[in-house]
């Protein structure tokens, strides 16, 4: 019988998870969903060998970061951006304040 080498995926809320390498007695198809100790994971790679397939999952896994990376990037300039005007016009106010003096 031979076993069948699959990289799996978790998704939440449209985004990567978790990944893990998976040997399986049975054949399996791409998008197939396994319950593993209650868990659900979708079989997202198949492969000839273990290494392969943990390649193709550690390349998910750069490019999710990434994703996380960039938004997170924008969310902290929006802050930064935020906080700089919010510090400008207080700054402004204390000049303005001192000057009445």
């Amino acid at each position: 019988m031979k076993v069948t080498k699959l990289g799996l995926v978790r998704i939440q809320n449209e985004r990567l998870v978790g990944v893990q390498y998976f040997e399986s007695k049975w054949e399996r198809e791409l998008g197939e969903e396994l319950n593993i100790d209650g868990v659900k994971w979708r079989v997202g790679v198949i492969g000839e060998s273990r290494n392969e397939i943990i390649e193709v999952l550690n390349g998910f896994i750069s490019k999710q970061n990434s994703i996380v990376r960039k938004q997170n990037k924008i969310a902290n300039r929006k802050v930064d951006m935020i906080f700089n005007q919010i510090m400008k016009e207080a700054i402004a106010k204390l000049n303005n304040y001192s000057q009445s003096f």
